[in-house]
This record gives structure tokens, sequence and C-alpha cells, in this order.
């Protein structure tokens, strides 16, 4: 590790959509639908101008499968991190949206409100989803200081690493709106004796931000 300034760059780019349509897909192992595919190669194709160092994958194959086309094209090496992985929706997984919010409606509405309180029925709760995703978060700082790094994952899982760099509680996380494909850049900047100054480059937005 340099005693140098230097600044680590992080491109973290959400999956696209994928087959099954809206459904707590969380850990459920769906493969991203033609248009899920499209939309990732769009703005895997804008990266190339950011020169990334790296990239760092959920091990779910609607994340790791673009990933790996991306490395082997761009000869990039590839880290799956099973950290980087969505939240488990419990007995909700996999079930459509619509048909748990005819069911448990109040359930419902109670954990977009509040996550971290009223989490799903046998699922991942959210302090033990933040502190992997944090976790893995500062074990990318560490390996990856002063380098650009690509990282595809989930929508929960970006919001996390947003709060984390924002300061943000994490009861509000559903009012950060995480596309299919949504492309955010954070720098962090490194100073000799002093604490690490991390700024949120652009979010849902692209490399002309």
């Amino acid at each position: 590790m340099t005693d140098e300034p230097c600044a680590t760059h992080v491109y973290l780019l959400r999956h696209g959509a994928c087959e099954g349509g809206q459904i707590f897909r969380g850990s459920t192992d769906s493969a991203l639908s033609p248009q899920g595919r499209a939309q990732v190669q769009q703005v895997l194709g804008t990266l190339t101008a950011a020169a990334p160092d790296a990239v760092w994958s959920s091990p779910l194959a609607r994340c790791c499968e673009p990933a790996r086309a991306f490395c082997a094209e761009h000869h990039l090496p590839l880290s799956e991190e099973p950290a980087l992985a969505e939240i488990h929706f419990g007995q909700w997984e996999g079930q459509l949206v619509s048909l748990i919010e005819q069911r448990e409606p109040e359930r419902i509405s109670r954990f977009w409100r509040d996550p971290a309180a009223f989490p799903p029925p046998d699922g991942e709760t959210m302090a033990d989803f933040q502190a992997r995703v944090v976790a893995v978060w500062q074990q990318l700082l560490t390996r990856q200081r002063g380098k650009t790094t690509l990282v595809l994952t989930h929508g929960g899982v970006i919001r996390l690493i947003l709060a984390q760099v924002l300061g943000m509680p994490i009861r509000p996380l559903s009012y950060l709106h995480v596309p299919h494909a949504c492309l955010s850049h954070i720098a962090v900047y490194h100073s000799p004796g002093k604490d690490d100054w991390p700024q949120l480059m652009f979010h849902n937005g692209g490399l002309h931000a």
C-alpha cells in the first residue's frame, strides 16, 4: 500500500432486467432477459473509457455472466464475491411482488418504509445484509486502492454502498432509485494522515456526467 495521495474509483453497475417478471428475486438465480442483456451491454460499451483495472461481481448469473464476458473481452481479472449477492427475501423469495402485496399488504408496506425493523419473514436481516456489504466494500477499497474497479451487483447492494458513502441511515433506502443497468461512480480520495474522502461523482448517469 502506497503512502502517496491517490484516488480509488469504483463504478457500480446494477444488472439488467431478468426473466420471471417483478418478483422478490433476491438470491434466486434468474437469467437476464434479452432486454436485460441489451441494457447491460449498452452501459458496458461506454466503460472502456473508464479503463477499469479489475471487475468484481456478485456470483449470481444475472451479474457474473456479463462480468465474465466483459473480462474475457478486455483481459481483466474478475473476482466473484459472495458478499455482493442480493439480500435473501425468506418466504417472499421468488414470489411475485403483486401477490405478496395482495396477501400481506400491511407487512409489505412496513417493509418498504423500514426494512431494518420489518424484514421479510425468515429473510436475511438488514443488519446482516449491511454488515456483509460494508465489509466487502472496505475490502475492495483496501485491495483496489488507487485503481479503478467495475462492480456488477444488485439494487440492494448498491443502495447500501451509497448509504455508507453518503452517511445515510438505512431506513429510507427505498427512496434511492436504482433501475436496471443503473451506473454510479464513487471516487475515494486517500491522503497520508487523513481520513478517506469519498465522493459520489454521479448516480444513474454516464461517463459524460
